[in-house]
C-alpha cells in the first residue's frame, strides 16, 4: 500500500481522485513501481500495490468536514478477498464503507441464489419447501450481520412477509410448473429452478437495500420485484 499520495507532486493538487491529474498520476505510478521493486529486491512476496489517501478533517461535532479519501474502498475490497473465508464475513461487518458491505453482500446473495436454484430443481414434489425457506432466512440473517443488525429466524421471516412474498404461493407455482411440463422433465426442472432462484435473488436484493443501504420497506419491495424479474430475464437490466 502506497499511502499519502496527496503529498506527491504536484503538492497543490489535493482533490480526489488523484489520478485524474496527469503529473500526479505519473508520480503515483512511479511510487507504486518503486515499492514493488524494493519488495522484489528484498525477496518479499508482494501480490499487489494499492495507492491510497486516508486524510479526513472533522468539525467540533465530529462530522466529516473535509474528505480526501481515495482508494480506501478498493483496499478494503482487496483485503476481504485476500482473507481466509472464515474471516471475510467479520471483516465485511467491521468495515465502515457501505460500498464494501454491499459488494460482499452481493456475493452472498449470488451464492445463496445458486443453491436455491439447485434446490428448486429437486424433482421430488414439495421436498424443496423447507430447505428454500430456511435458506432464504439464513441469507437475510447473514446480510443483516454484515450491516451490523441483529436478526434471527423470526425477524427474517417478518422481513420476507413485509416484502409481500407469499411463500406458499411460490411453492404452488413451482409445483404447478413441474406438473405442466411433466412430459419434459429437464425443462420442468429448469423452469422451477428459475422460479426458486428468482425469488431468492429478489429477497437478497431487497435485504441489501433495506439493511445495508438503509432504505424503507417500500423501496425494498421494489428491489425485490426488480431482482426477481432481472434473474429470470437478465436483458431487463
Amino acid at each position: 500500500m502506497v499511502t499519502q499520495v496527496d503529498e506527491l507532486d504536484p503538492p497543490h493538487y489535493k482533490r480526489s481522485p488523484f489520478d485524474e491529474h496527469p503529473k500526479k498520476k505519473k508520480n503515483i505510478d512511479e511510487a507504486a513501481s518503486l515499492m514493488a521493486k524494493r519488495f522484489a529486491e528484498a525477496e518479499i512476496p508482494l501480490i499487489t500495490v494499492i495507492p491510497t489517501c486516508s486524510y479526513l478533517e472533522f468539525d467540533e461535532e465530529g462530522n466529516i468536514e473535509y474528505d480526501m479519501r481515495w482508494n480506501i474502498d478498493l483496499l478494503a475490497e482487496y483485503l476481504i478477498e485476500a482473507l481466509p473465508s472464515q474471516a471475510q464475513l467479520k471483516t465485511a461487518k467491521a468495515m465502515q464503507s457501505q460500498h464494501v458491505k454491499k459488494k460482499y453482500a452481493v456475493t452472498i446473495v449470488g451464492t445463496f441464489t445458486a443453491i436455491a436454484s439447485l434446490i428448486g430443481a429437486e424433482p421430488i414434489p414439495f421436498a424443496d419447501f423447507p430447505f428454500l425457506t430456511a435458506l432464504q432466512g439464513i441469507m437475510i440473517i447473514v446480510i443483516g450481520f454484515i450491516a451490523d443488525k441483529e436478526l434471527n429466524t423470526k425477524s427474517a421471516g417478518e422481513f420476507i412477509a413485509a416484502l409481500g412474498v407469499n411463500v406458499g404461493l411460490g411453492l404452488l407455482v413451482r409445483e404447478g410448473v413441474r406438473a405442466a411440463v411433466r412430459f419434459i422433465p429437464a425443462a420442468g426442472s429448469a423452469v422451477s429452478a428459475a422460479v426458486a432462484g428468482g425469488v431468492t435473488f429478489g429477497i437478497g436484493q431487497a435485504a441489501i437495500v433495506y439493511f445495508i443501504e438503509g432504505k424503507n420497506i417500500d423501496q425494498a419491495r421494489d428491489a425485490y420485484k426488480r431482482g426477481n424479474k432481472l434473474f429470470k430475464d437478465p436483458k431487463e437490466e
